[in-house]
């Protein structure tokens, strides 16, 4: 049933999803990173809002997005880096938070060519794992493989060029128990090595509890950042309202309310500094109509394409109302 809930698949739904961006790459990919810098409207520039890529650049100044996040499962880190670019150019933002396919045949060498590329590209802030506590745990099922050391490994080749690279990891509330978080399967060494943590709600009704689960992120993992994240849509058929009721869903007009809570909780947290940031899941706000995850009947039955994307719209709208409140923009 965990396994079922798991947002590996909607991450996919992100990856190649890029296709809409404008053309005239080369020449944008050219633009050096003052100049981007520049061009970013100075009330975007620290805002400390973030959004999987995809939006159209009105929503961008609506929510003062100043980073995306970026899945980067191509096993080319290149391609995945003037993706990055691009979207720095064309959005002038000042962040991109990249996470890398877990494959212990690669992965420790797409983490060097990563801290590489960021010494030249310094808008890269981040190289780590989606969906982490499912996909390490994953790994210990392999014969002979040493899951601890090559996770280690890892870590190393993030900072191997550059040591300000972060290590980040998403994490959702139901797992902060899981023994992969802890030794012997995460030493505290590695624990602490985590630089950033996106902390996400898999469960609509635990809104009232996110700082509760917010500090005990920190307890786990005492040098992250922690970035509270929220599903900016309409999930109402991908998981059920709440845990002890796995085959209850939220109403619509639970979902919403239950989101908003959520939202209202991080904006206070981030803005007494309890956090590092807010970030929204999956990006297309502009473009919700276009998200590849309606395509899929697991994330929304084909009777209800029309009142998920409504819904989304109406999560959207009241994102902006919510932060401009508690944000004073």
């Amino acid at each position: 049933m965990k396994a079922c809930f798991s947002s590996r698949a909607e991450r996919r739904c992100a990856i190649g999803m890029v296709w809409f961006l404008l053309p005239g790459m080369c020449a944008l990919l050219s633009l050096p990173p003052a100049l981007a810098a520049a061009r970013r409207p100075p009330q975007l520039a620290d805002a400390h809002i973030y959004t999987w890529i995809g939006n159209t650049r009105p929503w961008d100044r609506r929510l003062h997005v100043s980073g995306y996040r970026l899945g980067c499962d191509t096993g080319d880190p290149q391609g995945c880096v003037r993706e990055a670019s691009q979207a720095v150019a064309q959005e002038g933002l000042s962040q991109i938070f990249l996470s890398m396919f877990m494959d212990p045949r690669r992965t420790v060498d797409d983490a060097r060519a990563y801290s590489r590329l960021s010494l030249s590209h310094p808008y890269l802030v981040e190289a780590g794992f989606d969906d982490f506590v499912d996909r390490y745990q994953n790994l210990f099922g392999r014969p002979g493989f040493d899951p601890v050391s090559w996770l280690r490994s890892v870590v190393r080749a993030v900072k191997s060029d550059n040591a300000n690279l972060a290590f980040g990891i998403t994490l959702y509330e139901d797992e902060l128990d899981s023994p992969y978080l802890r030794p012997p399967y995460l030493p505290a060494d590695v624990a602490r090595s985590v630089g950033y943590v996106h902390l996400y709600l898999h469960y609509r009704t635990d809104a009232p509890y996110y700082a509760l689960y917010v500090e005990r992120t920190k307890r786990l993992f005492p040098q992250a950042r922690v970035i509270a994240g929220l599903y900016a849509y309409d999930r109402i058929d991908y998981i059920p309202c709440a845990p002890a009721k796995p085959h209850a869903a939220c109403a619509p007009g639970e979902e919403i309310q239950l989101y908003q809570q959520a939202l209202s909780a991080a904006a206070q947290m981030m803005k007494d500094g309890r956090i590092a940031g807010i970030e929204f899941y999956p990006g297309f706000f502009g473009r919700e109509a276009e998200w590849g995850g309606w395509k899929h009947p697991d994330y929304c039955a084909p009777a209800r394409v029309a009142q998920c994307i409504d819904d989304t719209h109406t999560m959207r709208d009241k994102t902006v109302a919510v932060l401009s409140a508690a944000l004073g923009w």
